[in-house]
């Protein structure tokens, strides 16, 4: 899959443009599992930088990543229903442990796709290539513009009640 079509559905995304997201989808349903090819390095940053969402694409990511980053339930919920990979991960794939789009979404503070991702079957469990699982990273400083809120920490505190109600669900 070219990065092309998959960076036309990203930044379209990025703009919550739900219409011409639902076209996109509807013309390359494959456009829902595909994953970039390349990302954001050194040397190609500026390539891979969403402005809208102040955010980097990366090796690996795929549209469910953006829609989390973007804080876009609706579309995160569009991909899962069209056949998007909940568990995917990015480009730290070599070794299976990546970041996730629930990762990506918690991290991000966007408890409605953390929602949506748990509701698709995404594992509450799974730890990134640093060892973290989605509630451990639920309860640090994310370091993003907005920490400390009171709208981040009403995101926060709802995430964490969802991941425990999904964890606890799984047993």
């Amino acid at each position: 899959m070219p990065d092309a079509a998959l960076m036309k559905l990203v930044r379209t995304i990025a703009a919550g443009d739900d219409v011409v997201v639902s076209h996109l989808l509807a013309a390359n349903p494959t456009l829902a599992k595909a994953r970039f090819q390349r990302g954001a390095t050194r040397g190609s940053a500026g390539t891979y930088y969403i402005e809208e969402i102040t955010h980097y694409v990366y090796a690996g990511d795929t549209a469910l990543h953006l829609a989390a980053a973007a804080h876009q339930e609706r579309i995160a919920q569009r991909l899962i229903a069209v056949g998007a990979d909940v568990g995917a991960r990015n480009r730290r794939t070599l070794d299976k442990s990546g970041v996730s789009p629930l990762h990506r979404a918690v991290r991000t503070r966007c408890a409605a796709a953390v929602r949506a991702l748990l509701e698709g079957g995404a594992d509450p469990r799974r730890k990134n290539k640093s060892g973290s699982p989605p509630m451990l990273l639920a309860t640090q400083n994310t370091g993003r513009g907005g920490t400390g809120s009171l709208e981040a920490k009403a995101q926060q505190a709802c995430i964490v009640r969802l991941l425990k109600e999904s964890t606890a669900k799984r047993g």
